[in-house]
């Protein structure tokens, strides 16, 4: 289908054709559908059937990026086009649960004469559907079939949420995002001040206000946190999980970049990580050897077999017999 052409008018004041009939095309009504599905909920849905006016204000500026009439799309006229919608589906819904008088080999005998009858005496807009099925049905139903309703809110209570900030007197709500919406530009912040050399902005002179609204541009090339819903992800996806850290590694890593630590120090703290089970007398032997300058940063830079070996090659040399744990 033509997604400019047009497949219905909304005429909120007549069924008399005049200007200020709105046309919908099939390109209008997937962006309106979409658009209310995303707004399913507080604070722009607080009871079954009922749109708040923020959200019907949100999809009429949805809808005039794509309509040729944009002075037409208001609130009101979306609120009748949900309504049109509603009824037409609940009319289809209708005619798909009726129990029509079957032939013996389990046909329907929805003959015409059974049709006229039926639209005559039970639901004359079902006559729309005689030619044609409802177009998007399946989104239509998630978006007024009660039982789906409960299953998406019961997914979504599921989910744990950040805790959401109650608005300050006067400001508005953020509403929901819709898929059809464009994100609004970022301005930079002038209560944030950033040093050249680092990435991070300096918030000690500024409390941190959170927000809640569309992620900026350089928020989006930020690596992910590592949480479980990533790890899950990566896993399938068939990527590996991260390797953990092991407790000498980040000592090393620690000792071995920090400036205020001496060599010494810094050996000696990494070697009881690695050699704890040791008796006490042979890690004794040990710890001497980082008197040296030279040794301690040796051992500190290099990796686990080497560190080892060394700590075995000073006990031999003082006639002990070395007991080291197992490699890692």
């Amino acid at each position: 289908m033509d997604p400019d052409t047009s497949i219905s008018i909304d005429s909120p004041s007549g069924p008399k054709p005049s200007r200020s009939q709105l046309k919908w095309t099939n390109d209008m009504e997937v962006a309106f559908i979409a658009t209310m599905k995303s707004m399913q909920g507080p604070p722009t849905k607080n009871v079954p059937s009922g749109f708040t006016k923020d959200a019907y204000k949100r999809v009429a500026e949805i809808i005039k990026d794509k309509s040729s009439q944009p002075d037409l799309c208001d609130d009101i006229r979306m609120k009748n086009k949900l309504g049109a919608l509603r009824n037409d589906w609940r009319t289809y819904v209708n005619l798909l649960a009726m129990p029509w008088p079957r032939l013996p080999n389990g046909l329907p005998t929805n003959t015409d004469d059974v049709l006229e009858s039926y639209y005559k005496d039970q639901d004359p807009n079902a006559r729309k559907f005689r030619a044609a099925p409802l177009r998007h049905y399946h989104e239509l139903t998630d978006l007024f079939d009660p039982e789906r309703l409960v299953e998406q809110r019961l997914a979504s209570e599921s989910v744990s949420r950040p805790a959401e900030v109650p608005a300050a007197h006067g400001q508005p709500v953020p509403l929901p995002r819709s898929p059809y919406e464009s994100a609004p530009p970022q301005e930079p912040s002038s209560t944030q001040v950033y040093d050249p050399q680092h990435t991070l902005p300096d918030t000690t002179s500024t409390p941190c206000t959170p927000h809640y609204g569309p992620p900026s541009q350089t928020a989006a090339k930020r690596p992910p946190e590592s949480t479980l819903s990533n790890q899950a992800k990566r896993i399938l996806m068939g990527d590996p999980l991260p390797a953990e850290p092991r407790p000498y590694d980040t000592l090393r890593a620690y000792y071995g970049n920090t400036s205020q630590v001496s060599p010494v120090a810094a050996a000696t703290s990494l070697f009881k990580a690695t050699f704890s089970s040791m008796p006490t007398r042979q890690r004794a032997i040990a710890v001497k050897h980082f008197a040296d300058t030279n040794v301690a940063e040796i051992f500190l830079h290099t990796d686990a077999e080497v560190r080892e070996d060394m700590v075995k090659g000073w006990i031999i040399a003082t006639g002990h017999l070395p007991q080291l744990p197992g490699r890692p």
